[in-house]
């Protein structure tokens, strides 16, 4: 070794040293952002994947939709994680007061649309349909109910199987809507029952605001992504669909997570 080529050597390893200890303290927290914006988004749409064969043969219970949507989760896994660290990489340095800003907003926000949820359950507008379906399908596995008004408690002359979220087809009543949020906000259902179904959403819409932080850090960078984070969750119309059972958190949830990729 010629003595320039030392002193090349000498010089360059505190650089290099110091690029490694940048890399382990700031790419850390831009993994972790990068999985927490993108992995749920693709749980999601496994689980929606595996669950809606089973709604079809009237099979969707906790046991075979728990087994399904974790051999899709299985399939998904692998290249799911490689976008994930691709999308790391892209982020470049994500400091640790961006991923706790959005984790505190996330959560702040997850907990008041828990606590207010609303309680939905005549079918006047879309959450009443999609909170009867959820609560339906939870306990009987099928999305399809039967026009016997024993099955909703009995002949009362304010019951009325056809309204403005169910139409009669035959021997069943069938949701206006497509199922994919009830078989996600059914899951609630499991757990909790009714209550379980109409505060689904909160979980739902949190990781929404989650995919939108990983949009954000990859349109305008990581230090603005707990300001925007807060700014769409500050939106009226935000706070309203994560505390009622409406298909925006959903369909957010999907999107957002997609576009963060």
């Amino acid at each position: 070794m010629t003595p320039d080529a030392g002193a090349t050597a000498e010089t360059s390893t505190p650089q290099a040293k110091a690029v490694s200890e940048a890399r382990a303290r700031f790419g850390r927290p831009a993994l972790w952002l990068a999985g927490a914006s993108v992995l749920p988004a693709v749980v999601v749409a496994g689980w929606l994947l595996a669950a809606l064969p089973l709604v079809v043969l009237h099979l969707y219970r906790p046991l075979p939709a728990v087994v399904f949507g974790a051999i899709v989760a299985f399939v998904l896994v692998r290249p799911a994680l490689r976008v994930v660290r691709a999308r790391a990489d892209a982020f470049g340095a994500v400091p640790w007061w961006v991923l706790i800003g959005v984790l505190v907003v996330v959560v702040g926000f997850g907990v008041l649309a828990f606590a207010t949820s609303a309680g939905d359950v005549l079918v006047r507008r879309d959450p009443g349909s999609y909170s009867m379906s959820a609560t339906w399908l939870a306990a009987h596995g099928t999305i399809e109910m039967p026009t016997h008004a024993a099955s909703f408690g009995g002949t009362d002359p304010n019951l009325v199987l056809a309204s403005q979220g169910f139409y009669v087809q035959g021997s069943h009543i069938i949701p206006q809507f497509m199922t994919g949020v009830p078989v996600l906000l059914s899951i609630g259902g499991w757990i909790a029952g009714v209550s379980g179904v109409l505060h689904a959403n909160a979980f739902l819409g949190a990781f929404a605001l989650l995919a939108f932080a990983g949009l954000a850090t990859r349109l305008v960078g990581a230090r603005w992504a707990p300001l925007a984070v807060l700014a769409l969750a500050f939106v009226q119309p935000e706070l309203d669909v994560m505390r009622a059972t409406y298909s925006e958190p959903a369909g957010q949830l999907i999107l957002l997570g997609g576009l963060a990729t």
